[in-house]
């Protein structure tokens, strides 16, 4: 069997596409939001935001991974399951938005920021409701609200909101929208939970220690991730200045993209692989080499490309005044390839419960983005920042790797990318040398003779056509 069923396969289609279709709005409200609000609002707004974005994260810290995983494995516990995820969410943001908003009293912080982070605390209650009713339906294989939660909850209330600052409102009005959204967001995702998925409330105190007990090592995990993918923004906003902050956000945005594929995959393929991690571990190892060997098929080449047409793809995107953005976008690109290849052991690990290694490996990968950013931000800037991501996502590799011979036999990153490996070198070579003669042609001539020199060398057989097929059409290839 490939192990990529119809129902998975149609699911990572349809979160790619309007994960894909989603990103293009969000970058569409990115470029009005600054225009319409003006420096000094837009400033404020910035700000408000971003003490949400913690809240948020915050509010989650593992839970829903577990909520999908237990849910999957044991379906007659996820009615207690999801009840038990929606109390913790709630109290967290009910406690943490709360001391937050004491906290700015008690400082006498700008009240339209106060009011603005009041009303983002009361639309944060509804958004961990949908995200909870979320995690439930993909525990059950159902991908079909996903996509809705930041449509309802940000970016329609983003443009609502964008639309009445530009009539004559206050900036408040673009952050008080999302109350409303939210209310309704978070009821139709209930009753969606009720109808398709059987949900029933049952909440029992007794339930609930327990269930803190489980998140506790996904809940550190999802923290230390967290702040390791951000740790880079902080330290260049601590160390440099705006304009170096933008140049490498605006290239981390690449990043951002290249994963959209692998989260889509991996939020398929959880549920699927909780059941195996408990009935075949064999398929689950099968599905996850599969998984591996496929993102760097497709891994591979993307970041090349992106590589190769850095500064023509940023000045077109962001203009002129971002070009020297493009200095980042190497290590930045290689640093995302490792990223995808060894997304599916995260998501095996998780799978399997073996979280313990998980932690270990990113708090070592914590503390080594943080020295190398200490020691090349301030030499380097934030191409710098970019390089000490690369270092610290190859070690990761590295270690990944000896933990998957200890916990995984018959599952490895490096016997993933040896059989594209070869046409990738081929591929890079052609690439860089043929831009500089027939320009944007060399794009496809290099992916053929990538896809020729795969054939040859066997990096891409029959099994791996039909995978892929089914991974990007939905139609099940058969064994």
């Amino acid at each position: 069997m490939n192990g990529f069923s119809n129902s998975r396969s149609s699911a990572v289609l349809y979160l790619t596409a309007s994960n894909l279709f989603l990103r293009l709005l969000t970058v569409l409200f990115v470029i009005l939001v600054p225009r319409v609000l003006g420096v000094e609002a837009f400033g404020a707004y910035s700000a408000v935001m971003a003490a949400g974005a913690i809240l948020l994260t915050l509010s989650d810290l593992g839970s829903g991974v577990i909520l999908v995983r237990e849910a999957a494995r044991r379906p007659e516990s996820a009615a207690a399951l999801t009840s038990c995820t929606l109390v913790c969410r709630w109290l967290i943001v009910a406690v943490l938005g709360g001391l937050a908003l004491a906290a700015a009293g008690w400082k006498r912080l700008d009240p339209d920021k106060h009011i603005a982070f009041a009303m983002l605390v009361l639309a944060q209650l509804g958004w961990v409701s949908s995200l909870t009713v979320n995690a439930l339906a993909q525990s059950a294989g159902d991908m079909r609200p996903t996509p809705f939660i930041p449509l309802v909850h940000s970016i329609l209330p983003g443009f609502v909101g964008v639309g009445l600052v530009a009539m004559g409102y206050s900036w408040i009005w673009l952050v008080a929208m999302a109350v409303p959204f939210s209310v309704v967001g978070a009821v139709s995702f209930y009753r969606f939970a009720v109808r398709r998925c059987g949900f029933q409330w049952s909440w029992n105190s007794r339930d609930f220690r327990p269930f803190l007990l489980l998140i506790f090592p996904i809940a550190c995990l999802t923290g230390i991730y967290g702040l390791t993918s951000r740790i880079d923004h902080l330290l260049l906003a601590a160390w440099t200045d705006d304009r170096q902050l933008g140049y490498y956000r605006s290239a981390y945005h690449f990043v951002d993209g290249f994963l959209i594929l692998s989260a889509s995959l991996l939020t398929a393929l959880l549920p699927a692989m909780s059941r195996a991690a408990q009935a075949d571990p064999a398929e689950l190892r099968r599905l996850t080499s599969r998984a591996i060997h496929v993102m760097a098929l497709v891994g591979l080449p993307a970041v090349s490309l992106v590589a190769a047409w850095s500064s023509p793809l940023i000045t077109f995107l962001y203009g002129i005044h971002y070009a020297p953005a493009a200095n980042v976008l190497p290590p930045l690109c290689a640093a995302s390839a490792l990223l995808l290849v060894m997304a599916p052991v995260g998501q095996l690990l998780i799978a399997a419960n073996r979280l313990k290694p998980l932690l270990i490996l990113a708090a070592i990968g914590l503390s080594v983005n943080l020295a190398a950013n200490a020691v090349l931000i301030p030499r380097c800037g934030f191409v710098g920042a970019g390089w000490a991501t690369l270092a610290a996502e190859a070690l990761g590799f590295v270690l990944l790797e000896r933990v998957l011979r200890q916990t995984s036999p018959g599952v490895s990153l490096w016997r993933g990318l040896s059989g594209p490996l070869p046409a990738f070198i081929v591929f890079s070579l052609a690439l860089f040398f043929l831009k500089s003669h027939v320009g944007w042609w060399s794009s496809p001539l290099a992916l053929i003779l990538y896809l020729a020199v795969l054939r040859m060398s066997g990096g891409l057989d029959a099994d791996d056509i039909a995978w892929m097929r089914s991974f990007m059409t939905g139609k099940n290839p058969g064994p």
